[in-house]
């Protein structure tokens, strides 16, 4: 109304991603504001002044039906005349302050220098209203990244420390769904430390290929990834589209350069994360290294703690029992418990045949009989193994030439091997083995623990050796002194 008109509006530049959005519009439809908000070619003003940070004039359309890159829009819009004022800030321009008239105007100057009064003023304005969002963005940030260091710091269990994170995601990032997991590049397999979800709905055993590639990219990348509208997307697909969530954000947990997890934030709504949302997501995250190398000390410390006590009640066990049978049943089911592996065998070398032939299981596995499970020396990995006196570890059976007992490990969906020789008395003598049903699952780590088991089950197997002998000792001795008498 100062300089005669009511339509204006205010075309701000974004610096990050190098595009421009209309700030604000008075009197001008919405259609014109879409088309400069998500083109910003029918305002090809705008760029001018952002490509040329020195040029400070006001640009001056009295008849913009002669101007060909202007004529279409303005015309819909009934606009014949117009002035545009560059908003600057610090000696640059950062957008554009235009007005417009339905008539042919000469701009005098007095209404030139009543817009430019009027631009600095908004450009003051502006400037400080950035700078309270970027104070109050600020505060945001100190005060989850404060609660978040008090639960990291308190807590070392895991399912509670994670529970906690979310909890205070949702609470400065409202979602319907907030998950904290690691995706496997190699596997392209989930694992999920927390759900926290509005929404009841099971995580697929296997993830939608085009969920895949969102995460692979975050982990790739080690940048954030949105959707900011499933259905108008490739992940139309996934279990998340089909629960009536819209809006899909990944925000990838980084440490020393690579992506060592997630945050994934979905909610029903359309375009449901703001750029202010997403950089505190992205600064939250910064923070969070340190609760997975938390949680991983505290989860290797119970799997110690967990594992020493399997071996001492082993230990115990074959310290009470000379039973060979009941030793080696005990010593499989502490395979099991130590690996958490799906089932877990013991193979003997039959003296009379030289074949490995099973002596003892346990896991939801098929029975098993010598016959149908004998392996010769030097054949298949387990005969091999013996060979060469080392463990092996089999990451899928399926891929591997040397595997033998096919059909047995299809019939129990067995996929990962992991085996370690038996050695009495200096003398190979058998195998200890882990199966599970989840393709390369057993580590370095199981190894180690392996092997500890392999040299129980020697103790067990001598022990039991020299009780037959004692037992046979007895036996023999006692029929000389029946013949005596």
């Amino acid at each position: 109304s100062v300089i005669g008109t009511d339509r204006c509006g205010v075309v701000l530049h974004d610096p990050d991603k190098n595009d421009l959005d209309i700030f604000l519009g008075r009197g001008v439809s919405q259609k014109f504001q879409e088309d400069i908000r998500n083109h910003s070619e029918p305002f090809p003003i705008c760029r001018r002044y952002i490509s040329d940070p020195a040029l400070q004039s006001p640009i001056i359309f009295s008849d913009l039906l002669k101007d060909a890159q202007h004529k279409e829009i303005h015309a819909s819009e009934g606009h014949k005349s117009m002035v545009a004022f560059p908003l600057r800030n610090e000696g640059k321009n950062f957008g554009t302050l235009f007005f417009c008239w339905t008539f042919k105007k000469e701009f005098d100057d007095q209404i030139v220098s009543l817009g430019q009064a009027f631009t600095d003023h908004v450009a003051v304005a502006i400037q400080k209203a950035r700078l309270l969002e970027k104070t109050r963005e600020d505060l945001s940030h100190q005060q989850i990244t404060g609660d978040l260091a008090r639960a990291v710091g308190s807590m070392l269990e895991p399912d509670k420390l994670f529970q906690a994170i979310t909890r205070e995601i949702r609470k400065y990032v409202p979602c319907d769904r907030c998950v904290i997991a690691t995706y496997f590049k190699d596997t392209k397999a989930f694992h999920y430390w927390q759900i926290d979800s509005q929404i009841e709905m099971n995580s697929p055993i296997s993830m939608s290929e085009s969920l895949v590639s969102m995460a692979w990219e975050a982990y790739e990348k080690g940048v954030p990834t949105y959707c900011p509208d499933i259905n108008s997307s490739d992940y139309t697909d996934s279990h998340l589209a089909r629960a009536g969530l819209q809006s899909i954000l990944v925000i990838p947990i980084m440490q020393e350069g690579q992506a060592i997890a997630h945050i994934a934030l979905s909610k029903k709504e359309k375009d449901a994360f703001s750029d202010v949302q997403i950089r505190l997501l992205v600064s939250v995250a910064g923070h969070l290294a340190s609760a997975f190398r938390n949680a991983s000390l505290f989860r290797q410390s119970e799997e110690r703690a967990s594992r020493l006590a399997v071996l001492h009640e082993l230990n115990r066990k074959i310290a009470k029992n000379l039973d060979l049978t009941e030793v080696l049943n005990s010593i499989t089911q502490s395979v099991n418990e130590l690996l958490h592996s799906d089932a877990a065998l013991i193979y003997f070398i039959d003296e009379k045949t030289g074949e490995l032939v099973p002596r003892a299981q346990s896991g939801k596995v098929s029975d098993f009989s010598p016959e149908g499970h004998a392996f010769k020396l030097g054949a298949g990995v387990m005969g091999k193994m013996l060979e060469s006196g080392e463990g092996t570890a089999v990451a899928d059976v399926e891929d591997d030439p040397d595997w033998a007992g096919m059909d047995w490990a299809r019939e129990n969906g067995i996929h990962a091997y992991i085996g370690y020789p038996l050695i009495s008395v200096g003398k190979v003598v058998g195998v200890i083995a882990g199966f599970s049903k989840t393709k390369d699952y057993f580590s370095s780590v199981n190894m180690e623990f392996l092997e500890t088991l392999s040299s129980q089950a020697a103790i067990a197997i001598e022990n039991a050796g020299l009780y037959r002998e004692t037992e046979e000792r007895s036996r023999q001795l006692g029929t000389l002194v029946e013949l005596g008498q």
